[in-house]
């Protein structure tokens, strides 16, 4: 396997941190971004390491039944929310397993029973952090910038 190669039907196990995924394929794993456990998928090789791989998905063949529409207009642009798109029952097993999974394979700690987490009432709109960007330029869409890439391959941002 090489960077750029194109993985096709891959089954998306579960939840990583930074709302990445986790699949597997010959006994490597492989963090993607942009996909929710349950889904089937393509997915392009974006590194390559010995111990796994990570990926963007490039399609969706099946959509899991944990997905949820994501209430934000600009979820998946600008960074934040990055579970949204996951129903948010799910969210919160998922977000448990990885404190206890943090605490036991990193922190090397015996845990005993940990409590569910309670469910927060307010499940939307509840940021309350923005992290700016200045820039001479306006800020592109990644499919702006896709577009200007095919546009002007030789120039890093496209044409101008």
């Amino acid at each position: 396997m090489k960077k750029g190669d194109i993985i096709e039907n891959l089954v998306v196990e579960t939840m990583a941190a930074e709302g990445k995924c986790v699949s597997r394929i010959n006994g490597l794993v492989i963090f993607l971004e942009g996909g929710a456990p349950g889904d089937i998928v393509d997915v392009q090789l974006t590194k390559i390491k010995t111990s796994f791989l990570e990926g963007r998905v490039t399609a969706i063949k099946e959509l899991s039944p944990n997905r949820s529409e994501p209430f934000c207009q600009h979820f998946g642009l600008c960074g934040g929310c990055s579970w949204q798109h996951i129903r948010y029952a799910d969210q919160l097993q998922y977000k448990q397993q990885q404190v206890a999974d943090n605490l036991q394979r990193i922190g090397g700690l015996e845990l005993p029973a940990i409590r569910t987490i309670i469910p927060s009432a307010a499940t939307t709109f509840y940021r309350n952090k923005l992290d700016y960007s200045f820039s001479a330029q306006r800020w592109l869409s990644p499919q702006e910038m896709a577009d200007r890439k095919a546009l002007d391959p030789e120039h890093p941002w496209g044409a101008a």
